[in-house]
């Protein structure tokens, strides 16, 4: 079949492709590796602990496997053939699709971290000084809408969902006292709601969808901890912790953020 000929313009020319119809541009970097989508990664001194968002797991590297990924990852401009040992290394990572090239036909990321939190507005209490008026309809919304993740999805859908609602800007701004009273209204309604066994990511994805609905953008924050290995999220806004002691987060090492 002879394909279709371009529409002449009134100059005589081609008619420019509609910019919807290009196709989005692909991401530069000046490094030579990236991680492949959903996985984020940390080191904790000889340790580098990875989170697989689609696997909803994590698992580690140690030894020479950990240093040859973090020389591959920090290096720039390197030739994807390289050296024979360079490229035998990087070619089993790219077999393990921990680290892909940056050049390369596949998708890639290098994800940005926040900085560790500089303070708390949390003090773990049921009545907490200055909370605000909690919006109910915002709050059934939310705890709903948690619901339906927690027990129907995955982990990487519910991830999926934050960054979604996070997409959401407000165009208000100077929240954080507001995010603070809000955070301590919700706080006084949790322990009818929640139990000791819930875990910090429903009680941190609840938050993060109410204040969203509120028109607070918050920060979903995960970190880990070795000996022994612990995993934790929480959230801030403005780089403070609204549902959890500063001193406890510190203990982490950010591994995603939302």
């Amino acid at each position: 079949m002879k394909p279709a000929e371009a529409a002449p313009d009134g100059s005589g020319g081609i008619q420019a492709m509609p910019p919807d119809c290009l196709s989005p541009p692909r991401p530069s970097s000046r490094f030579a590796y990236g991680l492949r989508p959903d996985l984020h990664v940390c080191r904790l001194d000889s340790t580098t602990v990875f989170l697989d968002i689609e696997a909803d797991r994590y698992f580690a590297l140690t030894g020479e496997p950990a240093e040859t990924f973090w020389r591959l990852y920090t290096a720039e401009n390197l030739d994807p053939a390289g050296s024979g040992s360079s490229h035998a290394a990087s070619q089993e990572l790219a077999d393990l699709d921990l680290v892909r090239h940056t050049s390369g036909p596949h998708a890639w990321h290098r994800p940005d971290l926040r900085p560790p939190p500089i303070g708390s507005a949390y003090d773990g209490s049921r009545c907490q000084h200055g909370a605000g008026h909690l919006n109910r309809t915002a709050c059934l919304s939310a705890f709903l809408d948690c619901l339906r993740l927690r027990h129907w999805h995955s982990f990487r859908h519910a991830v999926a969902k934050a960054r979604r609602w996070k997409a959401l800007r407000t165009s208000r701004e100077n929240l954080l006292y507001e995010a603070i009273d809000q955070s301590r209204a919700l706080h006084r309604l949790t322990p009818f709601l929640f139990t000791t066994h819930d875990a910090c990511l429903f009680r941190s994805l609840f938050l993060v969808r109410y204040l969203q609905a509120v028109g607070i953008p918050a920060d979903w924050e995960f970190g880990v901890r070795c000996a022994p290995f612990c995993a934790h999220c929480w959230v801030e806004y403005d780089g403070i912790v609204l549902n959890d002691h500063q001193e406890t987060v510190l203990a982490y090492r950010k591994i995603l953020s939302i």
